[in-house]
């Protein structure tokens, strides 16, 4: 048990990292610091952002000690990270989606589809951390790995408990060679990795729970050594793009592992009959997960086997029960909780958008409290898209607005940050998607209230969202309609965070150029230089003041002389001074 000095000292240190401020170069004494194991994640994420203001890993590593290592779709991956994990007495290394060929020139052998996992390991862990790992996690779509490696890997990692090795193409030589050599597994994870039979999985006598998700089998005994695990208490068969065959295969053998208490069927095309046959043949089976499954006859049956807890898709209130224990459900390792949670927002999405789903008010309001809680453990861009269509489906109808009270509506602007924040990571087109539908949330006047807690939060994203010119010009109008809104409200350290570091009048002064600007969206984004103007005139260098001086005078000549025709405005013209074409444009403005 951590005590909380420790978690307080690891809060300080944290904070000192993240401003390149540790080890301390003053007088202070920099005592060696053993850091809880889920802090460990925290900061390994940090060291792979960018080079800007990079932290000296060779003095991180003589303070900080780490058992977990959560190297995880990082950008750069280079010697300086491998040094400062070889230092660290690790016992849990995960590797997912890292750009080896950054790592050194021997890894440009991925070109060649030979990728020597043995050699980037030997750089990452030291003699000693070898014998005290547990846990092996590799999961990548691009790389194939060389020669004997399972043989290898084993020698290397002699006390091995989990390997996780989802995505990584493996064949049934290998599959055959790693149920020889890793003989302490307790948890293996072979998702789509292309193996078509599990036979020697039985060799590993203390299995206790087998991943073996999105796998083609062809026939049932494919799977016949599945049953002779007698450890086996857990194991996943999630679908393959709701293939039936996997599960009918899987029925046609009539038997159950002595132990099998768990069964995640989630997103496969199962029958209520497929269903009753499973129940019938394990009799020690707990908890079926049907995730995502299509049952389109699923009635009664949690009222007839009362002794098995069900996980379904197929009512809200289903759904709520599967994401609180997607969610909270420890003892059980979610590799693919992303996946599920997905499914689970899909599902309710479709619940709450159509019209044939006669939702309660009650049930409405519980959705939010639910995709809050998803939203807390959401990681990936496509579950983060389904959780903001989410928002986007109930917020939508004013009518629904109405029925959530203050709490609910922080609740929901909160998470719409959050969201905002991870696609503002990777701004590809998922991204765009998923920023259009948080802003087109944030713009309701029924969602942000003008006392909302997070009002300085809103503000700051929409700043980032105005100075990005990839963006659609609806999502950034969005953005200027609420800080226009809002700006004037914010408390002094807000209002210092969202008007520095970027000269919002540029952007837009830039906007205010766009042929395609709408009158109301031309009116938010004057309101808002109004605005700015009126609130930094004392802060603005001359030069500047002049700028916004120049835009203001014609901003309001503009509001004097709106009545007149286009003739009209440019008889006056010499005598305002010269103003942007821009602005008389004779489709937008004639006959104003």
């Amino acid at each position: 048990m951590i005590s909380t000095l420790q978690q307080m000292s690891g809060n300080a240190v944290q904070k000192r990292i993240l401003k390149n401020d540790f080890p301390r170069r003053d007088n202070t004494p920099n005592y060696p610091l053993k850091l809880p194991s889920d802090f460990g994640n925290l900061i390994t994420k940090f060291m792979f952002r960018c080079n800007k203001n990079r932290p000296n890993f060779n003095e991180l590593a003589d303070y900080l000690k780490i058992t977990d290592a959560y190297i995880d779709a990082v950008r750069s991956f280079d010697i300086e990270h491998c040094e400062f994990f070889f230092k660290q007495e690790l016992t849990c290394l995960k590797i997912t989606f890292v750009p080896w060929e950054k790592l050194a020139e021997e890894c440009k052998q991925l070109k060649m589809n030979r990728f020597d996992l043995i050699f980037v390991l030997r750089k990452l862990v030291n003699s000693g951390a070898r014998h005290t790992m547990q846990t092996f996690c590799l999961s990548d779509t691009k790389i194939n790995l060389a020669g004997d490696w399972a043989k290898y890997l084993g020698n290397f990692f002699p006390l091995l408990t989990t390997l996780d090795l989802a995505f990584i193409k493996i064949n049934q030589y290998e599959f055959q060679q790693m149920c020889a050599v890793f003989k302490n597994l307790k948890r293996l994870s072979l998702r789509r990795n292309g193996i078509t039979s599990v036979n020697g999985v039985s060799k590993l006598k203390q299995l206790e729970v087998l991943d073996v998700s999105e796998c083609a089998f062809s026939q049932k005994e494919d799977l016949s050594d599945i049953f002779d695990l007698e450890q086996l208490n857990v194991l996943k068969f999630t679908g393959a793009y709701y293939d039936l065959r996997n599960i009918e295969l899987y029925v046609d053998n009539n038997r159950s592992a002595p132990r099998l208490a768990y069964i995640d069927f989630s997103s496969n095309a199962i029958t209520r009959n497929t269903i009753e046959k499973i129940v019938k043949t394990h009799p020690r089976l707990q908890t079926f997960l049907l995730i995502g499954c299509v049952i389109d006859d699923i009635g009664n049956i949690e009222e007839v086997y009362k002794h098995i807890k069900f996980y379904l898709t197929t009512s809200l209130s289903h759904c709520f029960e599967s994401i609180d224990f997607c969610c909270f459900k420890k003892e059980i390792d979610f590799s693919d909780m992303d996946d599920k949670l997905k499914d689970i927002l899909e599902d309710i999405d479709n619940m709450l958008h159509f019209k044939y789903y006669e939702q309660s008010t009650e049930n409405i309001v519980k959705s939010v409290e639910y995709i809050c809680k998803a939203n807390s453990v959401v990681k990936t861009l496509t579950a983060n898209r389904f959780l903001t269509n989410c928002f986007y489906t109930l917020c939508l109808k004013p009518t629904r607005c109405q029925l959530f009270n203050h709490h609910q509506k922080q609740m929901i602007v909160h998470d719409l940050v959050v969201a905002h924040e991870r696609a503002m990571r990777c701004i590809e087109p998922d991204g765009k998607d998923i920023l259009y539908r948080v802003w087109s949330v944030l713009i309701l006047e029924d969602v942000v209230e003008s006392n909302c807690k997070y009002l300085g939060h809103v503000c700051r994203c929409a700043r980032e969202i105005i100075a990005n010119a990839e963006l659609d010009l609806k999502c950034r109008i969005c953005a200027i309609t609420v800080l226009a809104i809002f700006i004037d409200k914010l408390k002094p350290t807000f209002f210092k965070i969202v008007t520095s570091g970027i000269s919002l009048e540029e952007h837009l002064y830039r906007l205010l150029e766009v042929s395609s600007l709408t009158h109301l969206e031309y009116t938010y984004v004057s309101l808002l230089i109004r605005k700015l103007h009126q609130l930094n005139t004392s802060t603005c260098n001359k030069e500047k003041r002049n700028i916004v001086k120049k835009y203001m005078i014609w901003m309001d000549v503009f509001e004097e002389y709106r009545d007149l025709t286009m003739d009209s405005l440019i008889a006056i013209l010499p005598s305002l001074g010269k103003r942007p074409r821009v602005y008389f444009r004779e489709k937008e403005y004639n006959l104003l």
